[in-house]
């Protein structure tokens, strides 16, 4: 995943210069890392990037097993949104922080983090679940899925 990540904020540096475009990266990457959805503009450079890794060499079999899993499910289109709310809710996390959070603004992101697990999505609607989150690749050793 690491290196997926890296990839995409090294094909956004070098997309920007050519196209002169503001691209928005970090909160690409933020995506991955840590949201239970994704944008469209998400799931492409995701996927743009995961094939870039793939083609690379050195890379374990393993790896090569779960970024071929990634590629193909980023092809149909990622995760329905409903499977990703679904699988976000039914997870075994009692804690909140809403009320450790001073101003009104960070209670209601943070609310709606913890119901959606919607992050970094700024003015852009979810379009897809989190591969990476909700993906499991069959085979799959358990320190790898416990990423």
């Amino acid at each position: 995943k690491t290196l997926v990540l890296w990839q995409m904020l090294s094909q956004a540096a070098s997309h920007s210069k050519e196209r002169e475009e503001k691209l928005a990266p970090a909160s690409q990457v933020a995506q991955v890392w840590y949201s239970a959805s994704w944008t469209k503009q998400t799931l492409w450079a995701f996927r743009r990037a995961a094939e870039t890794v793939r083609s690379s060499d050195g890379l374990s079999d393993e790896v090569k097993a779960i970024l071929d899993h990634w590629v193909l499910t980023a092809k149909k289109g990622g995760i329905p949104l409903e499977d990703a709310r679904t699988a976000w809710l039914s997870r075994e996390n009692q804690w909140s922080c809403i009320a450790n959070m001073l101003r009104r603004s960070d209670r209601e992101a943070q609310a709606i983090y913890e119901i959606t697990g919607d992050f970094a999505h700024g003015d852009d609607q979810p379009h897809c679940g989190s591969i990476t989150m909700f993906d499991d690749v069959e085979g799959q050793s358990t320190v790898t899925r416990n990423r």
